[in-house]
């Protein structure tokens, strides 16, 4: 009955640290694991971006409401039936990421350095402040309320989905 159990886990606090030993396999996970390093944790971060960023962008589409009909220019009241206006939201996808998404990540990696001399709480209000720069415009001057959806994905990745800042990491001391 034993053998069908999950591995636990034990915490302990060794050095002023949470270290997890995972009974059964022999591993610990301690600050400074390669998780941990600058460029396994950028690259968690950028991927888990992109998927929060395609996946808002996915809810901004549907939420959007729909734009004019190009193909009938005389009807000014004419409007995209819901799946043209679905794929024409969609297929700005790639512009947008080109001008939020891409400053985001470029931001995100000039503040990387500080993330192992900040607190977690620190590190993410930083994070979550740099990444309203630039959505600034679709804060200011994008109409509806739609475009409320993007900087509330920006803030749902900084606050609870961009991986824990390591703090005091074996190949990041100060």
């Amino acid at each position: 009955m034993d053998e069908h159990k999950p591995f636990l886990d034990e915490f302990q606090v060794c050095e002023g640290m949470l270290v997890v030993n995972q009974i059964g396999r022999g591993s610990k996970i301690v600050p400074g694991d390669r998780r941990e390093e600058l460029p396994w944790w950028l690259f968690s971060c950028a991927v888990r971006y992109v998927v929060v960023f395609c996946a808002a962008w996915v809810v901004v589409a549907v939420a959007a409401p729909p734009g004019h009909d190009p193909s009938r220019p005389e009807d000014f009241h004419a409007k995209l039936s819901f799946w043209g206006s679905f794929l024409k939201w969609l297929s700005a996808g790639p512009w947008t990421f080109a001008w939020v998404g891409l400053p985001s990540l470029l931001l995100l990696l000039l503040i990387s350095g500080r993330r192992a001399r900040m607190e977690s709480g620190e590190f993410r209000l930083l994070a979550s402040g740099l990444f309203m720069v630039p959505m600034l415009w679709s804060l200011l001057f994008a109409p509806g309320a739609v475009w409320l959806l993007m900087p509330a994905a920006q803030l749902l990745f900084t606050f609870w989905l961009m991986p824990l800042p390591a703090k005091g990491g074996a190949s990041e001391q100060r």
